[in-house]
């Protein structure tokens, strides 16, 4: 059994980790931590392509660090996986494009619990992950309320992306 869990970072992310830990325990699962990253914007355009690609690999480095901490609160044998949005541009299809390589029979992932406005305006990843998956996927509810963490979220972003924080 293979087993994939999807991190975004935020807080409420983490309410899949002990659910992915039971499932992976009782199906004796591999387990993949996977966190997909959008390049920054000023970056992907940066002009030179040696100093864009190192500071993508800074970030992804970064990434991985945090997931390897991360992995530990699901379990010993947990590979991370941190990917950058590319071709694709899409999380959704990078999740599903990383289940089939990983050949996953089971997702699983944290809902953050938007409001229904704000799923209506923007979408849902988890959903959308849900609807277009080729194998079973296991929602589970943050019990963060929607949009906790977010700024500390946000900040932390920002920095990781730009730690030399902003132009002058």
């Amino acid at each position: 059994m293979k087993l994939l869990v999807t991190y975004d970072g935020s807080p409420a992310s983490t309410a899949a980790f002990p659910v992915a830990r039971k499932l992976s325990q009782a199906t004796a699962a591999e387990v993949v931590l996977l966190r997909v990253f959008r390049p920054p914007l000023g970056l992907v355009a940066h002009p030179d392509a040696e100093h864009r690609e190192a500071q993508l690999q800074a970030i992804e480095r970064s990434y991985l660090d945090e997931l390897q901490q991360s992995a530990k609160s699901i379990g010993e044998e947990v590979r991370p996986i941190v990917r950058r949005l590319g071709q694709r541009w899409n999380l959704v299809d990078e999740i599903l494009a990383v289940a089939t390589e990983f050949g996953a029979d089971f997702i699983c992932m944290a809902t953050h619990g938007e409001s229904a406005f704000r799923h209506f305006v923007v979408g849902s990843t988890a959903l959308d992950v849900l609807s277009k998956s080729p194998c079973p996927v296991v929602l589970v509810r943050s019990d963060l309320p929607a949009g906790a963490g977010k700024q500390e979220h946000s900040d932390q972003e920002a920095h990781r992306q730009n730690p030399a924080g902003p132009a002058s």
